[in-house]
């Protein structure tokens, strides 16, 4: 089947039917990555972008508050040592970065991980 015929199938432009063809790999990717988006979601420095996350991840294992101006903070130390000097950080980027990975400002209490899943059964039947 020719592209021409491809595209009247699918009532798409030729030219958006090459684009696809061409992004092929990127778009099979992403929809195996199973993200809720519509758009695909690219960042300049990903290697600072994935250095950055699993940074996040660690302090939160460790119950570790973290604000938006530290995770820029910490975000422009790993772009320095990996000489993109060019990188600002500022809060358009912070949201776009929180976007992109799915990250939310919650509030935690200490005591979370003391509590196992049968205490906060029974306090809920309790208090019903």
């Amino acid at each position: 089947m020719e592209k021409k015929d491809i595209a009247l199938k699918f009532v798409i432009p030729l030219n958006s039917l090459s684009t696809i063809i061409k992004n092929c790999d990127t778009i099979q990717n992403y929809d195996s990555s199973n993200s809720c988006s519509k758009r695909l979601k690219t960042c300049a420095y990903e290697d600072v972008d994935e250095a950055v996350l699993k940074w996040i991840h660690t302090m939160r294992d460790k119950n570790v508050p973290i604000s938006g101006s530290f995770i820029i903070e910490k975000y422009l130390q790993f772009a320095k040592a990996l000489e993109y000097d060019e990188f600002r950080g500022g809060n358009g980027w912070l949201e776009k970065f929180k976007g992109r990975h799915g990250i939310m400002a919650k509030v935690i209490s200490g005591e979370c991980k003391d509590v196992d899943d049968i205490d906060s059964g029974n306090w809920i039947r309790l208090n019903k």
